[in-house]
């Protein structure tokens, strides 16, 4: 259960570093797994596990590198979000 909103807050700033991270590679017309390979989240992963826990490295990739950044690109491309 969450107390508070700042977990949320968390994810809507990841999102737009993501975002601000993906642009430049869109109007080079670049492809998202170019972005993908080149944006460091490293930092914000430990925002979310601390400990870099290896039971959630899979789940970071899948969801937040192998997911998330593609998605990104392609709001950023205009596809609807």
């Amino acid at each position: 259960m969450m107390r508070d909103v700042s977990y949320i807050r968390l994810v809507r700033e990841l999102i737009e570093y993501v975002a601000t991270m993906a642009e430049p590679f869109v109007v080079r017309g670049a492809t998202a797994d170019s972005a993908r390979l080149r944006i460091d989240l490293t930092p914000w992963r430990r925002r979310f596990d601390p400990q870099l826990s290896p039971a959630l490295t899979e789940m970071w990739e899948q969801s937040i590198l192998n997911a998330l950044i593609p998605r990104v690109f392609q709001c950023l491309q205009g596809v609807t979000c």
